[in-house]
């Protein structure tokens, strides 16, 4: 049977797991608070409450960062205490990292850690770590990467594999957004002449990354056409909250 602190209640910091590479086991759950919508409200003389102008210039919310801490405990002899606490603070102490926890696989946090407290006595060593982090999760995978199976969430996952597409003529394409807004990257290996239509309107694709800033997809479903010859690539990675 495995160790269920291998498999379930353990953190990954950059793919380096707390429990499999440094031997810690969880102490609290992970805390983990929802970032805070950065709103505009402005008071009117003369008039009951006030004028909502978050969303005024027709944007997106925008978030602050997000705070979150983990707290993991060791025991055993002192020493390979020290050796494991001292190999994870060389990782991660003052740097920016890329932290799933194994209850949420599929959402990736990004932010800067730092160890901020160390409890030992004879027993065991308690270590709490802290983080700021960007206010939207992303998927492990990109759409140009392969698709991962151990993480994808059945509830709420969607699988988008958008890399290397063939454009014979013409190619009709769904893209699937999400909460976070991107902005994709067009990338053309070959071909020529090609032309992609979107929302109305149509860009021109040239060899190479090409990148539009009236292209922002968010939570829906986008038609797109390619025409030309060529192969093109769609490059994102997807987020929530």
């Amino acid at each position: 049977m495995p160790n269920i602190y291998e498999t379930k209640y353990g953190a990954s910091f950059n793919g380096k797991h707390s429990f499999r590479d440094y031997g810690m086991y969880p102490h609290k759950a992970f805390s983990l608070t929802p970032p805070k919508p950065k709103t505009l409200y402005v008071s009117v003389p003369g008039a009951d409450g006030s004028l909502d102008l978050t969303e005024a210039l027709g944007g997106p919310v925008r978030y602050e960062d997000r705070k979150g801490s983990l707290e993991f405990v060791l025991f055993g002899d002192r020493s390979a205490r020290r050796s494991a606490i001292d190999a994870l603070i060389c990782d991660v102490h003052g740097r920016r990292v890329t932290l799933s926890t194994d209850e949420s696989p599929d959402a990736c946090l990004h932010g800067r850690v730092q160890v901020t407290s160390e409890k030992t006595d004879a027993a065991k060593t308690v270590l709490k770590l802290e983080g700021v982090f960007d206010p939207y999760r992303t998927e492990p995978t990109s759409t140009d990467e392969n698709w991962l199976w151990d993480p994808f969430s059945f509830e709420r996952g969607v699988v988008r594999e958008y890399a290397d597409l063939i454009v014979d003529g013409a190619l009709d394409l769904e893209l699937i957004g999400s909460p976070m807004p991107v902005t994709p990257v067009f990338r053309v290996t070959s071909g020529t002449g090609l032309t992609m239509a979107l929302g109305g309107n149509t860009y021109t694709l040239l060899p190479g990354e090409n990148v539009f800033a009236a292209v922002v997809l968010t939570d829906a479903a986008y038609n797109v056409r390619f025409t030309g010859t060529g192969t093109v690539t769609v490059a994102f990675a997807a987020g929530r909250l």
